[in-house]
Protein backbone atom coordinates (compact mmCIF):
# COMPACT_ATOMS: atom_id res chain seq x y z
CA UNK A 1 0.00 0.00 0.00
CA UNK A 2 1.38 3.41 -0.95
CA UNK A 3 2.36 6.08 1.58
CA UNK A 4 -0.61 8.24 0.54
CA UNK A 5 -3.12 5.43 0.99
CA UNK A 6 -1.70 4.56 4.40
CA UNK A 7 -2.07 8.23 5.38
CA UNK A 8 -5.73 8.09 4.34
CA UNK A 9 -6.15 4.89 6.34
CA UNK A 10 -4.89 6.66 9.47
CA UNK A 11 -7.47 9.39 8.86
CA UNK A 12 -10.24 6.80 8.37
CA UNK A 13 -9.29 5.05 11.62
CA UNK A 14 -9.45 8.42 13.39
CA UNK A 15 -13.00 9.04 12.04
CA UNK A 16 -14.18 5.60 13.18
CA UNK A 17 -12.81 6.30 16.66
CA UNK A 18 -14.72 9.59 16.75
CA UNK A 19 -17.94 7.78 15.79
CA UNK A 20 -17.42 5.28 18.62
CA UNK A 21 -16.61 8.11 21.03
CA UNK A 22 -19.77 10.07 20.15
CA UNK A 23 -21.96 7.01 20.71
CA UNK A 24 -20.22 6.31 24.03
CA UNK A 25 -20.55 9.90 25.26
CA UNK A 26 -24.20 10.06 24.15
CA UNK A 27 -24.91 6.84 26.04
CA UNK A 28 -23.18 8.11 29.20
CA UNK A 29 -25.14 11.38 29.03
CA UNK A 30 -28.46 9.57 28.69
CA UNK A 31 -27.56 7.28 31.60
CA UNK A 32 -26.68 10.33 33.69
CA UNK A 33 -29.92 12.09 32.71
CA UNK A 34 -32.05 9.02 33.47
CA UNK A 35 -30.55 8.69 36.96
CA UNK A 36 -31.24 12.28 37.99
CA UNK A 37 -33.67 12.53 40.88
CA UNK A 38 -36.50 14.82 39.80
CA UNK A 39 -39.66 15.86 41.71
CA UNK A 40 -42.74 13.78 40.86
CA UNK A 41 -40.78 11.88 38.23
CA UNK A 42 -40.65 14.91 35.93
CA UNK A 43 -38.14 14.97 33.10
CA UNK A 44 -34.64 16.43 33.65
CA UNK A 45 -35.89 19.58 31.89
CA UNK A 46 -38.09 20.59 34.82
CA UNK A 47 -37.73 23.98 36.55
CA UNK A 48 -38.94 24.57 40.10
CA UNK A 49 -39.86 27.98 41.51
CA UNK A 50 -40.53 29.44 44.92
CA UNK A 51 -42.93 32.31 45.57
CA UNK A 52 -41.24 35.58 46.53
CA UNK A 53 -42.03 37.40 49.78
CA UNK A 54 -44.49 39.57 47.87
CA UNK A 55 -46.82 36.56 47.67
CA UNK A 56 -48.26 34.07 45.22
CA UNK A 57 -49.52 34.98 41.76
CA UNK A 58 -53.08 34.59 40.56
CA UNK A 59 -53.53 31.50 38.42
CA UNK A 60 -55.29 33.18 35.49
CA UNK A 61 -52.75 35.98 35.37
CA UNK A 62 -50.04 33.44 34.62
CA UNK A 63 -51.76 30.55 32.80
CA UNK A 64 -53.66 31.16 29.58
CA UNK A 65 -55.59 27.98 28.73
CA UNK A 66 -55.84 29.00 25.07
CA UNK A 67 -52.11 29.52 24.61
CA UNK A 68 -50.34 27.47 27.28
CA UNK A 69 -50.43 24.01 25.74
CA UNK A 70 -48.10 21.03 25.98
CA UNK A 71 -46.89 21.94 29.46
CA UNK A 72 -47.12 20.43 32.93
CA UNK A 73 -47.44 22.65 36.01
CA UNK A 74 -47.55 21.38 39.61
CA UNK A 75 -48.35 23.75 42.48
CA UNK A 76 -47.67 22.93 46.13
CA UNK A 77 -49.23 24.97 48.93
CA UNK A 78 -47.81 25.57 52.37
CA UNK A 79 -49.80 24.00 55.26
CA UNK A 80 -52.48 22.60 52.93
CA UNK A 81 -53.57 19.01 52.30
CA UNK A 82 -53.82 19.52 48.56
CA UNK A 83 -51.71 20.48 45.58
CA UNK A 84 -52.75 21.51 42.08
CA UNK A 85 -52.05 20.25 38.57
CA UNK A 86 -52.26 21.77 35.10
CA UNK A 87 -51.19 19.12 32.61
CA UNK A 88 -52.03 19.87 28.99
CA UNK A 89 -49.00 17.77 28.02
CA UNK A 90 -50.78 14.75 29.59
CA UNK A 91 -47.52 13.79 31.27
CA UNK A 92 -49.35 12.08 34.14
CA UNK A 93 -52.15 10.63 32.00
CA UNK A 94 -50.96 7.08 32.73
CA UNK A 95 -51.57 7.64 36.46
CA UNK A 96 -55.32 7.27 36.01
CA UNK A 97 -56.82 3.85 36.54
CA UNK A 98 -60.12 2.06 36.01
CA UNK A 99 -62.07 2.09 39.26
CA UNK A 100 -64.85 -0.35 40.06
CA UNK A 101 -68.34 0.43 38.72
CA UNK A 102 -67.27 3.31 36.45
CA UNK A 103 -64.41 4.37 34.22
CA UNK A 104 -62.10 7.07 35.52
CA UNK A 105 -60.96 9.92 33.34
CA UNK A 106 -58.14 12.43 33.35
CA UNK A 107 -58.32 16.23 33.50
CA UNK A 108 -59.77 17.53 30.23
CA UNK A 109 -59.27 20.77 28.31
CA UNK A 110 -62.82 21.67 29.28
CA UNK A 111 -61.91 21.25 32.97
CA UNK A 112 -59.04 23.68 32.56
CA UNK A 113 -60.91 26.13 30.37
CA UNK A 114 -63.94 26.34 32.69
CA UNK A 115 -61.98 26.00 35.94
CA UNK A 116 -64.06 23.02 37.08
CA UNK A 117 -63.57 21.93 40.73
CA UNK A 118 -62.38 18.43 39.89
CA UNK A 119 -59.41 16.53 41.19
CA UNK A 120 -57.65 13.31 42.11
CA UNK A 121 -57.93 11.54 45.44
CA UNK A 122 -54.68 10.49 47.13
CA UNK A 123 -54.97 7.43 49.36
CA UNK A 124 -52.74 4.94 51.14
CA UNK A 125 -55.18 2.19 50.20
CA UNK A 126 -53.86 -0.34 47.68
CA UNK A 127 -57.13 -2.23 47.22
CA UNK A 128 -58.99 -0.58 44.33
CA UNK A 129 -62.43 -1.48 45.67
CA UNK A 130 -61.67 0.03 49.08
CA UNK A 131 -60.04 3.08 47.49
CA UNK A 132 -63.16 3.62 45.37
CA UNK A 133 -65.50 3.47 48.37
CA UNK A 134 -63.23 5.79 50.34
CA UNK A 135 -63.03 8.29 47.49
CA UNK A 136 -66.82 8.54 47.05
CA UNK A 137 -67.19 10.25 50.44
CA UNK A 138 -64.25 12.63 50.18
CA UNK A 139 -65.51 15.54 48.08
CA UNK A 140 -65.01 19.07 49.40
CA UNK A 141 -65.99 22.60 48.25
CA UNK A 142 -62.65 22.77 46.42
CA UNK A 143 -63.12 19.35 44.83
CA UNK A 144 -66.73 18.60 43.97
CA UNK A 145 -65.86 15.67 41.74
CA UNK A 146 -62.99 13.21 42.16
CA UNK A 147 -61.89 11.71 38.85
CA UNK A 148 -59.86 8.79 40.18
CA UNK A 149 -57.58 7.80 43.05
CA UNK A 150 -53.85 7.18 43.31
CA UNK A 151 -51.72 5.52 45.97
CA UNK A 152 -48.05 5.50 46.92
CA UNK A 153 -47.14 3.71 43.69
CA UNK A 154 -47.97 6.86 41.74
CA UNK A 155 -45.40 9.48 40.78
CA UNK A 156 -47.83 12.14 42.04
CA UNK A 157 -48.11 10.63 45.52
CA UNK A 158 -47.08 12.83 48.44
CA UNK A 159 -47.56 11.71 52.02
CA UNK A 160 -49.28 14.80 53.42
CA UNK A 161 -51.50 15.37 50.38
CA UNK A 162 -55.13 14.21 50.13
CA UNK A 163 -56.21 15.93 46.91
CA UNK A 164 -54.64 16.96 43.61
CA UNK A 165 -56.90 19.70 42.27
CA UNK A 166 -57.39 21.26 38.86
CA UNK A 167 -55.07 24.28 38.96
CA UNK A 168 -57.52 26.41 36.99
CA UNK A 169 -60.13 25.86 39.71
CA UNK A 170 -57.93 27.63 42.26
CA UNK A 171 -57.44 31.37 42.45
CA UNK A 172 -53.73 31.30 43.24
CA UNK A 173 -50.69 29.32 42.20
CA UNK A 174 -48.79 27.51 44.93
CA UNK A 175 -45.94 28.55 47.19
CA UNK A 176 -43.79 26.17 45.15
CA UNK A 177 -44.32 25.58 41.43
CA UNK A 178 -42.72 23.03 39.10
CA UNK A 179 -42.98 23.25 35.33
CA UNK A 180 -41.92 20.77 32.66
CA UNK A 181 -42.34 20.34 28.92
CA UNK A 182 -40.71 18.62 25.95
CA UNK A 183 -41.43 21.86 24.09
CA UNK A 184 -38.54 24.12 25.08
CA UNK A 185 -40.32 27.21 23.78
CA UNK A 186 -43.46 26.50 25.84
CA UNK A 187 -41.37 25.85 28.94
CA UNK A 188 -39.32 29.02 28.51
CA UNK A 189 -42.43 31.13 27.98
CA UNK A 190 -43.95 29.84 31.22
CA UNK A 191 -40.63 30.37 32.97
CA UNK A 192 -40.65 34.04 31.97
CA UNK A 193 -44.26 34.46 33.11
CA UNK A 194 -43.48 33.04 36.54
CA UNK A 195 -40.38 35.20 36.90
CA UNK A 196 -42.40 38.28 35.99
CA UNK A 197 -45.05 37.23 38.52
CA UNK A 198 -42.43 37.36 41.28
CA UNK A 199 -41.37 33.72 41.52
CA UNK A 200 -37.68 32.82 41.81
CA UNK A 201 -35.98 29.74 40.37
CA UNK A 202 -35.11 27.16 43.02
CA UNK A 203 -33.82 24.33 40.84
CA UNK A 204 -33.38 24.01 37.09
CA UNK A 205 -32.90 20.25 36.87
CA UNK A 206 -30.71 19.52 33.85
CA UNK A 207 -27.41 21.38 34.21
CA UNK A 208 -25.78 20.63 30.89
CA UNK A 209 -24.10 17.82 28.98
CA UNK A 210 -20.92 17.81 31.08
CA UNK A 211 -22.79 17.32 34.39
CA UNK A 212 -24.99 14.62 32.85
CA UNK A 213 -21.91 12.90 31.38
CA UNK A 214 -20.14 12.99 34.73
CA UNK A 215 -23.24 11.69 36.54
CA UNK A 216 -23.42 8.89 34.00
CA UNK A 217 -19.83 7.87 34.71
CA UNK A 218 -20.09 8.18 38.50
CA UNK A 219 -23.53 6.70 39.06
CA UNK A 220 -24.35 5.02 35.75
CA UNK A 221 -23.06 1.64 36.88
CA UNK A 222 -20.93 -0.86 35.01
CA UNK A 223 -22.64 -0.30 31.66
CA UNK A 224 -21.27 3.21 31.12
CA UNK A 225 -17.74 2.05 31.86
CA UNK A 226 -18.11 -0.96 29.55
CA UNK A 227 -19.13 1.43 26.75
CA UNK A 228 -16.76 4.34 27.44
CA UNK A 229 -13.47 2.56 28.28
CA UNK A 230 -13.28 0.57 25.00
CA UNK A 231 -14.07 3.77 23.04
CA UNK A 232 -11.21 5.61 24.75
CA UNK A 233 -8.86 2.65 24.37
CA UNK A 234 -9.26 2.96 20.60
CA UNK A 235 -6.87 5.93 20.77
CA UNK A 236 -4.11 3.46 21.62
CA UNK A 237 -5.02 1.58 18.43
CA UNK A 238 -4.80 4.85 16.51
CA UNK A 239 -1.28 5.52 17.86
CA UNK A 240 -0.26 1.98 16.96
CA UNK A 241 -1.66 2.46 13.43
CA UNK A 242 0.36 5.69 13.00
CA UNK A 243 3.46 3.98 14.41
CA UNK A 244 3.20 1.07 11.97
CA UNK A 245 2.50 3.50 9.12
CA UNK A 246 5.75 5.38 9.82
CA UNK A 247 7.73 2.17 10.39
CA UNK A 248 6.64 0.88 7.00
CA UNK A 249 7.61 4.18 5.38
CA UNK A 250 10.81 5.05 7.25
CA UNK A 251 12.67 5.18 3.96
CA UNK A 252 10.51 8.14 2.90
CA UNK A 253 11.42 10.00 6.08
CA UNK A 254 15.08 9.08 5.60
CA UNK A 255 15.11 10.62 2.13
CA UNK A 256 13.57 13.84 3.40
CA UNK A 257 16.07 14.07 6.24
CA UNK A 258 19.02 13.28 4.01
CA UNK A 259 18.04 16.15 1.73
CA UNK A 260 17.86 18.61 4.60
CA UNK A 261 14.09 18.59 5.10
CA UNK A 262 12.86 20.45 8.18
CA UNK A 263 10.64 18.42 10.48
CA UNK A 264 7.55 20.65 10.37
CA UNK A 265 7.67 21.11 6.59
CA UNK A 266 8.15 17.38 6.06
CA UNK A 267 5.22 16.67 8.39
CA UNK A 268 2.80 18.86 6.42
CA UNK A 269 4.06 17.77 3.01
CA UNK A 270 3.74 14.06 3.82
CA UNK A 271 0.54 14.07 5.89
CA UNK A 272 -1.87 16.22 3.85
CA UNK A 273 -4.11 13.23 3.21
CA UNK A 274 -4.38 12.47 6.91
CA UNK A 275 -5.10 16.12 7.76
CA UNK A 276 -7.85 16.30 5.12
CA UNK A 277 -9.57 13.04 6.11
CA UNK A 278 -9.20 13.69 9.82
CA UNK A 279 -10.73 17.19 9.56
CA UNK A 280 -13.41 16.84 6.89
CA UNK A 281 -14.19 13.23 7.79
CA UNK A 282 -14.66 14.07 11.47
CA UNK A 283 -17.11 16.84 10.56
CA UNK A 284 -19.11 14.42 8.38
CA UNK A 285 -19.15 11.87 11.22
CA UNK A 286 -20.58 14.55 13.54
CA UNK A 287 -23.30 15.43 11.00
CA UNK A 288 -24.27 11.78 10.45
CA UNK A 289 -24.30 11.03 14.17
CA UNK A 290 -26.31 14.08 15.22
CA UNK A 291 -28.95 14.05 12.47
CA UNK A 292 -29.31 10.29 11.89
CA UNK A 293 -28.33 8.41 15.05
CA UNK A 294 -28.39 10.77 18.04
CA UNK A 295 -32.15 10.43 18.62
CA UNK A 296 -33.41 11.51 22.03
CA UNK A 297 -29.84 12.16 23.17
CA UNK A 298 -29.89 15.29 20.98
CA UNK A 299 -32.13 16.91 23.65
CA UNK A 300 -29.15 16.85 26.01
CA UNK A 301 -26.11 16.35 23.74
CA UNK A 302 -26.40 19.39 21.49
CA UNK A 303 -24.82 19.92 18.07
CA UNK A 304 -22.47 22.42 19.72
CA UNK A 305 -21.39 19.75 22.22
CA UNK A 306 -20.81 17.34 19.33
CA UNK A 307 -18.66 19.93 17.56
CA UNK A 308 -16.63 20.55 20.72
CA UNK A 309 -16.12 16.79 21.11
CA UNK A 310 -15.07 16.52 17.46
CA UNK A 311 -12.67 19.46 17.81
CA UNK A 312 -11.08 17.91 20.89
CA UNK A 313 -10.78 14.60 19.03
CA UNK A 314 -9.05 16.26 16.06
CA UNK A 315 -6.61 18.05 18.38
CA UNK A 316 -5.80 14.81 20.25
CA UNK A 317 -5.30 12.73 17.10
CA UNK A 318 -3.24 15.46 15.44
CA UNK A 319 -1.09 15.73 18.56
CA UNK A 320 -0.66 11.95 18.64
CA UNK A 321 0.26 11.81 14.96
CA UNK A 322 2.78 14.66 15.36
CA UNK A 323 4.29 13.09 18.48
CA UNK A 324 4.92 9.73 16.79
CA UNK A 325 6.18 11.47 13.63
CA UNK A 326 8.76 13.63 15.44
CA UNK A 327 9.92 10.72 17.59
CA UNK A 328 10.69 8.91 14.35
CA UNK A 329 12.11 11.90 12.55
CA UNK A 330 14.33 13.35 15.28
CA UNK A 331 15.56 10.07 16.75
CA UNK A 332 16.29 8.49 13.40
CA UNK A 333 19.85 7.52 12.48
CA UNK A 334 22.02 9.99 10.65
CA UNK A 335 21.72 7.36 8.00
CA UNK A 336 24.48 5.14 6.74
CA UNK A 337 24.45 6.90 3.36
CA UNK A 338 25.80 10.07 4.97
CA UNK A 339 28.65 8.15 6.55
Amino acid sequence: MSYKKQNLLCGAVSCLILAALLFAIGYCIMRGVSRQDTPFGLSPDFISFKAAKSGKAKTKEVIDTEKDRNITIISQYKDENYMALYDTAYYFYSEKMIDFFESSRYFSEEDYREGKPVGIYVTSEYNLFNAYKEMKDKTTPLVKKLLFSINSLSRLYKEDITYIINQMGLEYLGDWVCIDSEDKEARDEMKEKLLQAGYVIEDSGYKGAFHAFWDGIVSGGLYTKVVLVPALSLYAIFLFTVFMHLVNNREVLQLHKLHGGEGMKVLFSTSRGFLLINGAGSFLVILFYYFLFCGKASLYFSFRDCLLTGTAHIIVTMAGYCLVFFLFYKNGREWDAVK
